[in-house]
């Protein structure tokens, strides 16, 4: 059944007859206005929610107010902003860094990216090597980007650090597992991706990239973050580190605290503590704004088991050295 248009008048009546949710001021107006019925009650009403009936209508927290529901979605703004900015810094070195390793691997055939040889052929199917560079050739052909044309016009191939530029995050990713295995090596080495025989873990590194991913084009689409999920979780050596509740159990979902373990991996000491930092920030000026009960299933959700385990994600030490790389 197709809903009605329903006037930002009406929308309050809603809220507050069918919904039992306080919204009755011109400050609540101007929130329905602002930001959208949609936008902000469907986005982060679930921490508010009690139960739910037998037709999947949701029963609400008595006392709920639209503004409390607001304080949700304006976190989850900052959060965004937060994660956003710190996802693109590393999205932009790896990169970098791959494209580097994978030029110094082909150095001395004279390979380029274009070349299915220029992989690795004992561990992936040849096939499979095929349709990766097929798709990087058609992102290559349908991008717009400046630079790109400029070297098509110049020069016969588009070089390896154009390449990764231009393609998609997923697409990148895509290419950098098919690399050859010292390509692979030199980045774990790097940013001490390694299992707990502290052998190079190609699992962690796609894995990672993954999740960073996932959670780099929710921020883009300014899609809800903090209680977003994926399946395979891994188990890391840094969790031995961390509270046993930490620990990694078959059939977990990755959850924020996972991002925050795998940017532990790329960013620096000092990038590292200033993003928790910023992050533990916003978790307990949200505590400070809602009721408890909202503010434990959102800190659950993000996978979070308490705020001060904070400083023991501060300790997660480690040390990129990157006059070592290749």
């Amino acid at each position: 059944m197709v809903k009605g248009f329903k006037t930002y008048d009406m929308q309050i009546e809603y809220l507050r007859k069918e919904k039992n949710i306080i919204c009755d001021t011109l400050n609540d107006r101007d929130i329905l206005v602002k930001y959208g019925y949609f936008n902000v009650v469907n986005g982060y009403k679930m921490p508010f929610v009690a139960s739910k009936d037998e037709n999947g209508n949701h029963t609400y927290v008595k006392g709920v107010r639209i503004a409390d529901i607001l304080e949700v979605k304006l976190f989850d703004d900052e959060l965004r902003h937060v994660l956003f900015k710190n996802i693109t810094k590393v999205e932009a070195e790896v990169r970098t860094v791959a494209a580097y390793a994978f030029d110094l691997s082909n150095e001395k055939d004279n390979k380029n990216w274009q070349d299915n040889s220029a992989y690795d052929d004992e561990y992936f199917e040849v096939k499979k090597i095929v349709e990766v560079v097929k798709s990087l050739m058609s992102e290559v052909s349908t991008s717009r980007s400046n630079y790109l044309r400029h070297y098509q016009e110049k020069h016969s191939t588009i070089p390896t650090w154009i390449l990764v530029k231009v393609i998609n995050f997923n697409t990148f990713i895509d290419f950098l597992n098919i690399t050859r295995k010292d390509v692979k090596d030199s980045i774990c080495d790097l940013y001490g991706l390694k299992n707990r025989k502290d052998y190079s873990d190609y699992k962690l590194l796609q894995g990672s990239l993954h999740w960073i991913r996932k959670i780099r084009n929710a921020c883009g689409h300014n899609e809800r973050v903090y209680d977003m999920q994926m399946g395979g979780r891994i188990d890391l050596k840094y969790f031995d580190t961390l509270p046993k509740t930490y620990s990694v159990k078959r059939g977990q979902n990755k959850t924020m605290l996972d991002l925050l373990v795998y940017m532990r991996y790329y960013l620096s000491d000092d990038d590292y503590i200033r993003m928790l930092e910023e992050i533990e920030g916003l978790l307990r000026g949200l505590e400070e704004k809602i009721e408890k009960y909202a503010f434990e299933i959102i800190r659950s959700k993000m996978g979070i088991k308490s705020l001060g385990h904070f400083e023991e994600f501060k300790k997660l030490k480690k040390e990129i050295k990157y006059c070592d790389f290749c």
